[in-house]
C-alpha cells in the first residue's frame, strides 16, 4: 500500500512544471513554444536568462528531495528507486501540463542527492567539465546521469530491486533525448561527409574488380578476420556492460571491455594483412560509399540539443 501511494505521490509531485509555473506568473509565453520546445532548466535558461533557470533548477532538485525523502522513510533503499523512476515519468509525462514536460536530468540530480551525496556531488562536476570540452548539454546530461545511476546502485548495495529502477530510470531519461541523439549524428555525418576519405568514396567510381578474381584461403581469412574486428568492437564491448550488470562484477566491464576492444583492433591489423591492403582499402570505401549514402538520404526532423 505505501509503494503505490509513492508511487501515484511521486508521479503528481513531478507533473508539476516550474518552468510552465514560472512563465505564467512572468507573463511570459509557455516556454515549450520557443527554442527546443522543452518546458526544462536549459529552455529557461535561452528564454529567460540564468537568474531564472537557477530558480527553476532549485526548485525541480528541492522537489525532488522532498519526493526522496518521504520514500527513504517509508520503503527499503533498495524500493527507492522505483519512486525515482515515478517521478521522472510525471517530470516527463506532467498530467497537470498536456503530458508535455521536461526530460528529468535535474529532477533525478535531485531525487539522487539524498541516496548518494558523493555521487550527486561528482555528477555536477562531471557536467560541468564535459559541456566545458563538448559544448553540448544533453552529452553532458548523458555522463552525470551515469555517474548518479553508478553511485545510486552502489549505494543500495547492488540489490536487484535498485539495480533494475535505475536501469529503468536511466533508459527512460536517455529516450527522452533520443532528437537530441538523432539531431547530433546528423550534425556528425555532415561534417564527415565533408572529410576527403568520405567525399572521395561518394564520389569515384569503386572498382572491386579485384574481388572478381577467385578468393585465396589467405585472403578469405584476412576478410573474416577484418569482419570479426567489428562485431567484436562496441557490440562486444556493449555485451561485457551487460554481462557485468546481470552477474554483479564490475570488472568484466572495467577490465574486459577495454580488452575486447584492442582485441577487435589487433584483428583488423591481422585481416588487413592476411587480405591485402588493396582489397581492405575497396571494402572499406564501398561500405563507406553505401552507409553515408543512406545517413545523408534520410530525411528526419530535429529539435535542438537540451536537458
Amino acid at each position: 500500500m505505501k509503494l503505490a501511494v509513492l508511487l501515484a505521490g511521486a508521479y503528481l509531485a513531478g507533473s508539476v512544471n516550474f518552468s510552465i509555473l514560472l512563465f505564467k506568473i512572468l507573463g511570459r509565453e509557455d516556454p515549450r513554444r520557443q527554442c527546443s520546445g522543452n518546458a526544462g532548466v536549459t529552455n529557461v535558461y535561452r528564454q529567460a536568462g540564468l537568474l531564472w533557470a537557477a530558480v527553476v533548477l532549485i526548485l525541480d532538485v528541492g522537489r525532488a528531495l522532498g519526493v526522496c525523502w518521504a520514500a527513504l522513510h517509508m520503503l527499503p533503499v533498495s524500493t527507492v528507486p522505483w519512486i525515482g523512476f515515478s517521478f521522472i515519468i510525471g517530470n516527463r509525462y506532467p498530467c497537470f501540463h498536456q503530458f508535455r514536460g521536461g526530460k528529468g536530468v535535474a529532477g533525478y540530480l535531485g531525487f539522487t542527492a539524498l541516496i548518494s551525496p558523493i555521487s550527486a556531488g561528482i555528477s555536477a562536476l562531471v557536467w560541468v567539465l564535459v559541456y566545458g570540452i563538448v559544448r553540448i548539454p544533453f552529452i553532458a546530461s548523458f555522463f552525470m546521469i551515469a555517474v548518479l545511476a553508478l553511485g545510486t546502485i552502489i549505494a543500495c548495495g547492488f540489490r536487484t530491486e535498485a539495480v533494475e529502477g535505475t536501469v529503468a530510470t536511466v533508459l527512460f531519461i536517455s529516450a527522452n533525448h533520443r532528437q537530441n541523439v538523432a539531431a547530433f549524428f546528423h550534425k556528425l555525418t555532415a561534417h564527415l561527409a565533408e572529410t576527403k576519405f568520405v567525399r572521395t568514396a561518394l564520389t569515384e567510381e569503386i572498382d572491386i574488380g579485384a574481388f572478381r578474381v577467385k578468393p585465396t584461403p589467405r585472403m578469405i581469412a584476412g576478410l573474416i578476420l577484418v569482419g570479426l574486428s567489428y562485431v567484436l568492437g562496441w557490440p562486444a564491448v556493449a555485451a561485457s556492460g551487460f554481462l557485468a550488470f546481470y552477474q554483479g562484477e564490475p570488472l568484466i566491464a572495467v577490465i574486459g571491455g577495454p580488452a575486447i576492444y584492442a582485441i577487435s583492433h589487433l584483428l583488423f591489423f591481422a585481416g588487413a594483412w592476411l587480405a591485402g591492403a588493396e582489397h581492405v582499402r575497396i571494402l572499406t570505401r564501398y561500405g563507406t560509399k553505401l552507409l553515408f549514402k543512406k545517413l545523408l538520404n534520410r530525411k528526419s526532423t530535429f529539435e535542438s540539443p537540451d536537458h
